[in-house]
């Protein structure tokens, strides 16, 4: 067994060894790159009343229609949001800007459908010319305001006058093509905004998340061999069977050319998905993506028909879930975010997510979320392997499942891989999908009857109900503890030992030098943790060494006394300064949950603390760490504030034994840890921080551990962990309080832990953990020995609190097949527990083009379905394009998506 002194000398003998890892040329460049922007950001917004011109002059109950906006607008005053944002001016786009996107022939189709009078020609008009679109005589008007007050808004994003922004816009555009109006759009604003953001300097990748139920085509098709942009689409789908019926909504759709990979679809088969569907589709694919990719510009197709009640979706996505999508998104490209109105058509639940929409943008911690269950639709985990299948050649992040080929494949080991399923059963000329029960049908849209509309909007006036408690906007501060009393804790037999008083004493001063100090709430304590509250976790033993230790009145007795223990040291003050940061934690915690008492501060807490704690076991004083600060903390907020679901996440390089023995059987505490374990040998040496520890009793299933078997671990296998294990795993438990323990060891030039985890990293796992608990993230300090490293990773933590841009990790670097093997094994270890894992311990083909025997097709598992494509005898234009065969914009007799084009125009196939 190696004691951390040993290591201690051993990283010392290693400083000037290039094999231990290589550095950049300044890994700190990333985190500095911050600290001189401004720290407060305008949201800003566009709208204009001349939205309300544009309605359909033959059908005045059609659900696109204008009260859809003004009920978004009465419910952003009700809330008083649109009073802390920005408004921009509206403009009407120029035919220039138009003619990025669309061509000439449609803008002169448009001006010519102004000349009309009667709702009879305007019928005529739209049914001749595309599908699914009205028009009347102030549309193409309406329209072009629509599209310039989207580039309105990102002109003012990219001058810096706002940091993100909503365009609450209509008509919607997603549908729309080059030449071709369609699904209720008339010009495609997303896709103007991006050709416009690409033309501007500085500006080279941009992401657009569409998420909206219907595929947006017209976008895709815009971007499809373009990688500078990347096109996610989740949309309802059935395997063809759902508008728009294109093939090319499928997952085997990656983009052409050059953008091959640059096209993600994640094509939903049923409907009555939910949030815990969604969010698993954001953690296991779309961040995991965003991230690699590294957008320097996010813009949202903000549709809102797969929310609860929306007729034309099916969907029971709650407003709620809207807020944390914004919220993750909004941690990409520095915060640089736009989103853009599409469809949505049940009012009330459209209104209540543009609501979350704004309110996440604003900064304001997440609504809880209300999961009934993380058992996810075997048709969406068929999504997304299939996904998995297809995307993982073009995206690391993807490529960390267990594959098989055709030489591995075992009959006795079927049940564990999976056959992508690439099914296309739409077939021109049947009827469209049958009409759900409580629904009507009017032309090419769903609407609901009456039984249903009160239904949802029982169940929206519910939802709303449970959000009350949480509108009230907090002001934008963190809470912290820090005093320089803790400084006379010291190694006096080794000046050079690494934790040293320094350490809290550089972090504060890197927060002062960013300028975070000012806009932080100090808590001011003097308070020492009582024995009552030390026994909460620590036994009597425990209390009798710390009377013990504040008897000796000698160094060398003291230094003879920490010689029973595991890598400890003493002095004078030890005592004091042990009972001090525990105490102020607990202070610290009390700031954070009686908010009433702190005006209403940001629900979250910086402590920089020392000595740390979390090895400190139940009856043992180890590794540095005298009181189990974090573990003391959790059991008081359970105690005194009746909490039943508490998170610690320990993302120190070293396991936290003490904090695990404290809740091993207890499953009101979830402990997830991330460290280094090297087969054991890493300290603390021990068994127990291996994968196979999952608790006992109670709380067998609520003990989490990620154990790296080697050094050099780095950013990207932390993304992949976070993404694929801690999150999925957290917003399961759904926690009341989320405690990090928040050593730094494993930042990068660390001289015990060696590996190389940027500063940036660290804020945005505690970014995305700021989703969970209505933003209640309280982290204490615990290791880490690069002065730098350490001070610049909590200052990040505390941007990300204060909803800060942060700059981007580094995601470059492929996942070792070691690591991977790691967060295999865990997943393996806990799919039994957990919902959200107990899908991924599925192989998937090692390529998409695998052939599986017939006779073992038949014999795998549920989750491997056939793999066939239906193309003899199918046309692929669906019945109610009419002759608008260029719509389909593929040949639908081949089986190679990418490749998939036609020449055939309008006016030739309307000849046939």
């Amino acid at each position: 067994m190696s004691s951390l002194r040993d290591i201690m000398a051993k990283g010392r003998s290693k400083k000037n060894n290039k094999d231990v890892f290589q550095l950049p040329e300044d890994p700190y460049e990333g985190a500095y790159s911050v600290k001189s922007l401004p720290q407060s950001l305008s949201v800003g917004y566009v709208h204009d009343s001349i939205f309300d011109l544009h309605y359909n002059p033959w059908d005045e109950d059609h659900i696109e229609k204008p009260e859809r906006l003004i009920r978004i607008m009465e419910r952003l005053k009700e809330t008083r949001l649109l009073e802390r944002c920005k408004q921009i001016p509206s403009r009407i786009a120029e035919e220039h800007e138009i003619l990025e996107v669309h061509d000439e022939s449609l803008i002169q189709l448009l001006k010519s459908s102004s000349q009309l009078n009667s709702s009879q020609e305007f019928k005529n008009f739209a049914s001749k010319s595309f599908y699914s679109v009205f028009l009347n005589k102030d549309t193409y008007k309406v329209a072009l305001t629509a599209a310039g007050s989207g580039l309105a808004l990102s002109d003012a994003l990219y001058s810096n006058e706002i940091n993100s922004g909503i365009a609450l816009i209509r008509p919607p555009g997603h549908h729309s093509m080059k030449k071709e109006c369609n699904g209720f759009c008339i010009l495609n604003n997303a896709a103007l905004v991006a050709k416009s953001l690409l033309k501007k300097q500085g500006i080279n990748k941009i992401l657009i998340v569409d998420i909206d139920v219907h595929h947006g085509q017209g976008t895709q098709r815009t971007f499809i061999d373009n990688p500078n942009v990347l096109y996610f689409s989740i949309h309802r789908y059935e395997y063809g069977n759902y508008w728009p019926h294109l093939r090319e909504s499928n997952f085997t759709e990656l983009g052409e050319g050059n953008g091959r990979g640059f096209n993600l679809n994640v094509p939903l088969n049923e409907i009555g998905m939910g949030d815990s569907e969604y969010i698993s589709i954001l953690h296991r694919i779309l961040l995991p993506v965003a991230y690699e990719f590294q957008p320097d510009y996010v813009i949202v197709s903000g549709g809102y028909d797969a929310a609860i009640g929306c007729p034309e979706g099916e969907m029971s996505v709650s407003p709620a879930f809207y807020g944390h999508l914004i919220k993750s998104l909004h941690a990409l490209s520095m915060g640089r975010l736009l989103v853009i109105l599409e469809g949505g058509y049940f009012i009330e639940s459209l209104a209540e997510g543009v609501a979350m929409t704004l309110r996440a943008i604003l900064g304001a911690p997440c609504v809880p979320l209300s999961l009934k269950s993380w058992k996810l639709s075997p048709s969406c985990v068929e999504s997304i392997l299939n996904v998995y299948t297809y995307s993982k050649a073009y995206w690391k992040q993807l490529n960390w499942m267990g594959k098989y080929n055709e030489t591995n494949l075992k009959e006795d080991k079927l049940e564990h891989c999976f056959v992508p399923n690439i099914d296309y059963l739409y077939e021109r000329g049947t009827s469209d999908v049958v009409t759900p029960e409580g629904f009507e049908i009017r032309e090419d849209y769903y609407t609901l009857g009456p039984e249903k509309l009160k239904y949802f909007n029982d169940v929206i006036s519910e939802e709303r109900l449970r959000y009350s408690p949480f509108w009230e906007m907090d002001t934008i501060k963190v809470n912290y503890v820090y005093d320089e009393i803790m400084m006379k804790h010291s190694n006096l037999d080794d000046s050079s030992h690494p934790e040293c008083p320094n350490r809290i004493k550089n972090i504060f001063e890197m927060h002062d030098e960013f300028g975070l100090l000012k806009n932080m709430n100090k808590i001011q304590t003097e308070r020492r943790i009582t024995n009552e509250e030390i026994l909460l976790v620590h036994g009597d033993d425990h209390i009798k060494d710390l009377y013990e230790l504040a008897q000796i009145s000698s160094q060398e007795d003291r230094e003879a006394f920490a010689d029973q223990f595991e890598s400890i040291f003493f002095n004078s003050h030890s005592h004091d300064c042990a009972h001090f940061a525990a105490g102020a934690f607990l202070d610290l915690i009390d700031s954070v949950l009686l908010p009433q008492d702190y005006e209403r501060e940001r629900k979250g807490g910086i402590a920089m603390i020392r000595p740390p704690g979390h090895h400190a076991e139940p009856e043992e004083f180890m590794g540095f760490s005298i009181l189990n600060n974090v573990a003391i903390g959790a059991a008081y907020a359970k105690k005194k504030y009746g909490l039943k679901r508490i998170l610690i996440f320990d993302w120190d390089v070293h396991h936290g034994n003490g904090i695990q023995k404290a809740f091993y059987d207890d499953p009101s505490v979830l402990y997830i840890s991330i460290h280094r374990f090297d087969g054991g040998s890493f300290f603390p040496c021990k068994d127990d921080a291996g994968i196979n520890f999952v608790g006992k009793g109670d709380g067998e299933g609520f003990n989490v551990n990620i154990p790296w078997d080697g050094p050099g671990v780095g950013d990207p296998e932390y993304l992949a962990a976070f993404f694929q294990i801690v999150m999925p795993i957290a917003y399961e438990f759904e926690p009341e309080l989320v405690l990090v323990s928040a050593g730094f060891d494993a930042a990068i030039n660390d001289p015990l832990g060696h590996c190389k985890v940027s500063p940036q990293m660290y804020g945005h796992m505690t970014h995305h953990l700021s989703k969970l608990a209505n933003g209640k993230v309280i982290l204490a300090l615990e290791g880490g020995y690069n002065l730098t490293s350490i001070s610049l990773s909590m200052v990040m933590c505390t941007k990300a609190l204060m909803g800060h841009p942060l700059p981007m990790p580094n995601t470059s670097k492929s996942l070792s097949e070691r690591d991977t093997l790691t967060m295999q094994k865990v997943i393996e270890q806990h799919k039994k527990f957990w919902g959200c894992l107990s899908y991924l311990s599925q192989k998937i083909p090692n390529t998409p083009d695998i052939t599986i025997p017939d006779n073992l097709a038949i014999s795998m598992g549920s989750l491997s379905l056939r793999s066939s494509i239906l193309t003899d005898g199918i046309e692929y234009v669906p019945s109610e394009y009419g002759f608008h065969y260029s719509s389909s914009f593929v040949n639908t007799m081949s089986s190679s998506p990418s490749t998939m084009k036609s020449a055939t125009s309008c006016s030739s196939s309307n000849n046939n």
